[in-house]
């Protein structure tokens, strides 16, 4: 898995690596440095990709799995933040990421049962 850091603004993203199209979707998750940073201004952002290529969406078990997926890049992409910034730490940056990427996962699995 592969887990970037970047100073950027944005919305969080679909991701579409080569090869990959529709089965990748990215989580990221942002902050925002206080005054005293050296990133201060800057959105410093942890973006972890999920792969969902493998599951069959119209099967109930596969949507809970690609869920589960989603939970675990949003802690990971939060824990890389945390570590980027150790003393700034987000206590609510699991819960904003997964709301933030809950609409893009929605698409996904709807897009499945239209298939």
């Amino acid at each position: 898995m592969f887990i970037g850091a970047l100073l950027s603004g944005g919305a969080p993203s679909y991701a579409r690596e080569a090869g990959a199209a529709k089965t990748v979707i990215v989580v990221e998750a942002n902050r925002t440095p206080a005054n005293r940073s050296h990133h201060a201004g800057a959105v410093v952002k942890a973006e972890m990709p999920v792969r969902y290529g493998d599951l069959n969406l119209h099967d109930k078990n596969d949507v809970a799995r690609l869920r589960v997926r989603v939970r675990r890049g949003a802690v990971s992409a939060c824990e890389h933040l945390d570590s980027l910034l150790p003393l700034e730490p987000d206590t609510s940056c699991l819960r904003t990421t997964l709301t933030r990427i809950a609409p893009q996962v929605a698409v996904v699995i709807a897009s499945a049962d239209r298939n």
